[in-house]
């Protein structure tokens, strides 16, 4: 095999330190000249270490023990199969933010040697995890989420164990050493039994039977390690018997996340979880908040009033065990196999998983308004708020489905962007997501889907696709052929914000202003609301700050009458708008900001959820303590966010790379170069992976720019210089632009607006 392998040049890792040794390689840590970062290096010892050294020189090394426990483990001959190529081809399978991912493989003096990215913050240690039990679980839920991604290749990682749980600089947890997992369909590794027998189900030490479920049993054993410190079982009869030691925690952690351990802790396989998915999603709901159990809109009169109609005039209704069916509400828009389709169209499980999580939440609430219902003898009707929210999902899952709606789009912010299930728990029943209510009934149900699919494709954008272009003009050509006058409102009012998008400000001003007129003509306050807003957006893009403030008051009031849940997005608004102002204004962004921030976590703390919508307000505020020079500040919120964004999706999407330049601009402004040289690669890699050399060239000058602006000049000629020598060697694949760029011979977009990501600045 080793002859088959590139040849690493020796020179390329330098400053080379000895980090550890496992059972079949020993791990150092070097500074990659190629990949330009610190990475960990994992060179095979198995093959030749214990004849060439022998026993003696190995023990010196402190390898000799993990070396003869592998080959007792697996035996000598079939320990020929378990070679870093293949855990390299092993995770080449797995793409996931909580698994290690692969570098590069090769050989270096002799050995085969794989390059991964070095993780630095530590790892596991059977002890119980520092921190509430609602941070551990929490930490606990992204190891699952790894070790499903690991599942779902068709892998089985088969040695699972705390030191296999590595952190990051950022504390992100990611499995590690796949030296001994296998492909399920490979017979002969299936046939060996290797792994700690610490953590092996019973049927497994016993040689009976490996599945999946035996690296669920092991992932149940390490969760109760972190929350208690040590092992499930007092003793081997107790483990065989499956008796789990009940512990209480301090912090009163609630008794369903033992339940949901022991289960997954059962000596007999089929007794435990069918898999990792099912897992998480049961520990994720032991975790969740109590249920709140009073239901305004069940109380507003005019449902009271059609629901006694109803009873008065129906003979006999029937309605027992409605409540066990409420998830097939959702039946006709989403199963398994949508699920499964989506998860290979977005190119990732984050965002499936995204989804499934909303409407388990959504289920949840439809139960617990059912069960409301029954407990008022009225009958198992869904709430308002509950209709919209599932239609608007609906829409969601349909433009996600369709190709050429979903091309470019943000996947992330468009699922962040639906509202939280929870939040219906106030709602009374004449709450809607907009001013339906004024519309007319005419081909509604058209209109609305053209709405809801004009809201996805322009959510959290820069710029305007074609597909929202096409879907906007087809809205205002329905609305006016079926004379529907708020939704020929609402079609100006999308058509405006193209025109924003677009720069073309006066246009955008024009066609908001008679939106806005056409709105408050037929009483649709909430979408008056929303022009609103958008008319501070304009006003800040031209420094107009005063013009911001009157619209934001106006906007801000009704909102906090009719949609209060939406009071921190005009929050945020105005501070983004007034960024473009006086040092005055930029200090007042500042104090909106923060208290957007503090709204969205009062929301979260009250309805639960993903948190995304708190790393959104942060990068706001990240962006007004930028603007502000406060860049310690800026780093630290910036962080945050990026941690919540990679919470449910992972850290390629658009926001991730968005976060990530404030990150750079942080860490150079602060002088901490050397951290920057690891955001700028975080940045850089996957536009090459990915061969998008334009965004590569135009992101490279972006970072000579900074470099520039912070009087760093020669890092700035180092970086155009770097610049100029990839060009070079990829010129015949690159635009002639773009390499131009790179090397300098072409003028670079004006300063200003290359010194924040664009949500920073006005446009």
């Amino acid at each position: 095999m080793v002859g088959s392998l590139q040849i690493f040049e020796r020179d390329r890792f330098q400053d080379v330190r000895r980090v550890g040794a496992g059972n079949n390689a020993t791990v150092f840590s070097a500074r990659d000249q190629t990949l330009e970062r610190r990475v960990a290096l994992k060179i095979s010892v198995q093959d030749t270490l214990l004849d060439i050294l022998g026993s003696e020189h190995l023990e010196a090394l402190g390898i000799a023990e993990g070396l003869r426990q592998f080959i007792d483990e697996v035996g000598d001959a079939a320990r020929q199969r378990y070679t870093l190529v293949r855990e390299a081809r092993l995770l080449a399978r797995v793409q996931h933010p909580n698994v290690v991912a692969a570098l590069d493989i090769g050989v270096l003096d002799g050995s085969e040697t794989l390059v991964m990215p070095l993780l630095s913050g530590g790892q596991l240690d059977g002890k119980a995890y520092p921190g509430s039990w609602e941070q551990v679980v929490e930490l606990a839920l992204q190891i699952g989420e790894g070790l499903a991604a690991i599942h779902e290749a068709g892998l089985l990682h088969r040695d699972f164990k705390p030191n296999n749980v590595l952190f990051d600089r950022s504390g992100r947890p990611q499995i590690a050493d796949l030296g001994l997992a296998c492909s399920i369909d490979d017979a002969d590794a299936m046939a060996d039994w290797p792994g700690t027998t610490a953590y092996m189900a019973p049927e497994t030490r016993a040689r009976r039977h490996r599945d999946q479920r035996d690296d669920l049993y092991a992932y149940c054993t390490v969760v109760f390690q972190m929350l208690h410190g040590h092992m499930p079982f007092a003793s081997e009869l107790a483990r065989a018997e499956g008796l789990v030691s009940r512990i209480e925690r301090r912090d009163a952690m609630p008794a369903a996340i033992h339940e949901v351990l022991v289960r997954g802790l059962h000596p007999n396989p089929d007794a435990r979880w069918p898999d990792m998915p099912t897992l998480l999603s049961e520990l994720r709901e032991a975790a969740a908040p109590a249920p709140r159990r009073w239901w305004p809109w069940l109380a507003a009169p005019a449902v009271a009033a059609s629901l006694f109609g109803l009873l008065a005039t129906t003979s006999k209704v029937v309605w027992a065990d409605a409540c066990d069916d409420v998830s097939d509400e959702l039946a006709a828009v989403w199963d398994r196999e949508i699920e499964i389709e989506l998860r290979g169209a977005l190119g990732s499980r984050a965002g499936s998983d995204a989804l499934n999580s909303w409407t388990t939440r959504w289920v949840e609430l439809r139960a617990r308004e059912c069960e409301a219902s029954e407990r008022a003898k009225l009958p198992p009707t869904p709430s308002p708020c509950a209709v919209e929210l599932r239609e608007r999902f609906a829409t969601t899952v349909a433009v996600l489905r369709t190709p050429h709606l979903r091309a470019g789009l943000d996947y992330a912010a468009v699922i962040s962007n639906l509202p939280a299930p929870e939040r219906c728990l106030d709602a009374p029943a004449d709450t809607h997501a907009d001013d339906r209510s004024h519309a007319d009934d005419r081909g509604l149900v058209e209109l609305r889907e053209r709405d809801r699919e004009l809201g996805l494709l322009l959510a959290d954008r820069e710029w305007a696709s074609e597909a929202a272009r096409t879907r906007a003009a087809e809205y205002m050509a329905i609305a006016r052929a079926k004379q529907a006058r708020y939704d020929i409102a609402r079609a100006m009012f999308w058509r405006s914000e193209l025109h924003r998008l677009d720069g073309q400000l006066d246009e955008a001003e024009r066609g908001l202003s008679e939106a806005y007129e056409r709105s408050t003509a037929i009483g649709a306050d909430l979408l008056g609301a929303d022009v609103l807003l958008k008319l501070a957006a304009v006003a800040g893009e031209r420094g107009e700050t005063q013009t911001v403030d009157a619209y934001v008051h106006v906007a801000l009031a009704v909102l906090e009458r009719d949609a209060p849940d939406r009071a921190a997005e005009a929050l945020q608004v105005h501070g983004l708008a007034l960024l473009g102002g006086s040092d005055a204004d930029r200090g007042r962004a500042l104090e909106l900001l923060a208290e957007a921030v503090a709204m969205r976590e009062r929301q979260y703390t009250r309805y639960g959820g993903p948190r995304e919508l708190i790393g959104e307000a942060s990068e706001a505020l990240a962006c007004a303590q930028l603007a502000n020079a406060r860049f310690e500040e800026a780093l630290a919120s910036a962080q945050r966010s990026l941690e919540i964004h990679d919470e449910a999706f992972n850290l390629s999407t658009a926001r991730a790379q968005a976060l990530r330049r404030i990150v750079f601009v942080s860490q150079v402004e602060l002088g901490r170069l050397d951290e920057a040289d690891l955001t700028r690669q975080e940045l850089l890699d996957p536009l090459f992976v990915a061969q998008n050399f334009p965004s590569f060239f135009d992101t490279w000058a972006w970072f000579a720019a900074i470099y520039e602006q912070a009087a760093e000049a020669g890092i700035a000629r180092d970086a155009n210089e770097e610049g100029r020598r990839i060009a070079e060697q990829i010129g015949a694949d690159a635009p002639g632009t773009e390499i131009d760029r790179a090397l300098g011979l072409t003028p670079r977009p004006s300063l200003r607006n290359q010194r924040f990501h664009p949500r920073c600045l006005p446009r």
